[in-house]
């Protein structure tokens, strides 16, 4: 039986960009898959990211910032039915003051997600407006 470690974190899924900086020197524009704060998961088209590599992520959270951070990639899975060729998983390597922020951007898109759920106009049940 395949297992691994659980989040202690749910992570947020949602679309925005994160700039990938290689320890080779090369620079990456991905897309965000899903982000949480103690990682994240991107769509590449490299294919020559490998699990245990260290890389510098930079990414902004619309609406609520931005932050930068070095990562370790832990996992790599090829994806057959998407435009993008791999997803890719990466641990953060925080420091007290890039936790703090990687935990606000957190709460902030979490935040979001829960006025969406709750907005009136989602529900039937919901009193029509007047106008």
């Amino acid at each position: 039986m395949l297992t691994r470690r659980a989040r202690q974190k749910q992570r947020l899924r949602l679309d925005g960009d994160i700039i990938v900086r290689r320890r080779n020197g090369s620079t990456l524009l991905s897309k965000l898959y899903d982000f949480g704060p103690s990682g994240a998961s991107f769509y590449t088209d490299a294919a020559d990211f490998r699990s245990g590599e260290m890389l510098l992520a930079e990414f902004e959270i619309s609406g609520c910032g931005s932050c930068e951070t070095t990562a370790t990639i832990v996992r790599v899975e090829t994806l057959s039915h998407s435009h993008y060729g791999y997803l890719v998983g990466i641990y953060f390597h925080l420091t007290k003051a890039q936790l703090q922020k990687a935990e606000q951007l957190y709460l902030c898109k979490k935040a979001e997600a829960i006025r969406q759920l709750s907005a009136p106009e989602r529900h039937r049940w919901a009193p029509p407006e007047t106008v």
